[in-house]
Order: structure tokens, then C-alpha cells, then sequence
């Protein structure tokens, strides 16, 4: 694979899924010439939206809401891109039940 080529959809960023599709070829092929060329893609397609007076947009429900309705997580020491209740809603079909409800 050429670098010039996997290059020029690396920069209009396409994902690991997006280039094995374009170049018909699995994606740990892909990941190969990624690492070869030292080339990363931008990964997930996230708008990360910052906290503004304690209020930031949920991601997946595109609500303005508290900051206290948002997971920090310590790992990446920023607060989920989705509200707790959002995360929850995508969860709901492991426990039957939201854990929690922010107010």
C-alpha cells in the first residue's frame, strides 16, 4: 500500500472501518500499514463538547444540561461526551431498570 495514498484518507479523516472498506482489505491489514507509516486515524467521529458554567451539551440527546448530570471519569480525567442518563438508556436492556435519573 502506498503512503501517499492511505495518507490522503487518513487527512480526510476516515476511520480504521472507513479505510478497510475503501481499500477492501481487513482491518488489522490496515492497522499494518498504519503502524508501518506511523499514521493514526482520528478514531470515533465524537464532538466533545466543553463545560460552560457548569452546563454542558449531552452528545446523544443534545441537551444543555448540569455538569452534575455527567459522569466524571478519573481515567481520562474529563466528564463522559453522553449524560448519565443517556449512558443509562443504552444499558437499560442489561439490568431491565435506569440505575439512575439525574434531577
Amino acid at each position: 500500500m502506498k503512503f501517499e495514498e492511505l495518507k490522503k484518507y487518513v487527512d480526510q479523516g476516515y476511520s480504521l472501518q472507513d479505510l478497510s472498506n475503501q481499500f477492501d482489505k481487513s482491518k488489522s491489514g490496515i492497522r499494518y500499514w498504519l503502524l508501518k507509516y506511523d499514521l493514526k486515524t482520528i478514531g470515533r467521529k465524537c464532538v466533545k463538547h466543553e463545560v460552560i458554567n457548569g452546563f454542558k451539551i449531552c452528545n446523544n440527546c443534545g441537551e444543555n444540561k448540569s455538569i452534575n448530570c455527567y459522569q466524571f471519569r478519573k481515567d481520562v480525567n474529563n466528564y463522559r461526551a453522553e449524560c448519565r442518563e443517556c449512558f443509562n438508556k443504552k444499558s437499560e436492556g442489561n439490568s431491565g431498570e435506569l440505575s439512575f435519573t439525574c434531577v
